[in-house]
């Protein structure tokens, strides 16, 4: 008989679906040998900050930034939260680039970055989610 490797229904404690690595039962493998498990949190904070004109590394007209090591290239959201900082033509707020040159170094730009502005008060707020495993190859 076949090493059963998906599952619906209850493991353990959990109910949902659940399906192990070959070679591995379902039933009774280790949480780490399951390649997906309903059960998991797939998506979570791994770090955040606020990125403000008195704690700025810029580069190149962007605010560098250094995170954890998360094993992969995260999903990172930036923004600044205050709309009043408009582009000249006025058409829309500013917008936040993210770009990433490592999996540790993070840049962030903006229109009020990239023109040298230096308005009081201005911040980007940045969140970095760890992706948990079973949701893509993300190295």
């Amino acid at each position: 008989m076949a090493t059963p490797r998906a599952l619906f229904g209850q493991r353990g404690s959990d109910y949902g679906a659940f399906i192990s690595r070959p070679g591995f039962n379902v039933l009774t493998c280790d949480d780490r040998d399951l390649l997906l498990s309903s059960a998991d949190q797939p998506v979570s904070v791994a770090e955040y900050g606020v990125i403000d004109w008195s704690s700025k590394v810029v580069d190149d007209g962007a605010w560098r930034v250094t995170i954890g090591d998360l094993g992969y290239y995260p999903v990172i959201l930036g923004e600044s939260p205050d709309a009043t900082y408009w582009n000249p033509a006025g058409q829309t707020p500013d917008a936040v680039e993210i770009t990433m040159t490592n999996r540790t170094t993070v840049y962030f730009r903006s229109y009020v970055t990239l023109q040298g502005f230096n308005p009081a008060g201005y911040y980007i707020a940045y969140t970095v989610f760890r992706i948990d495993r079973g949701y893509g190859n993300l190295k």
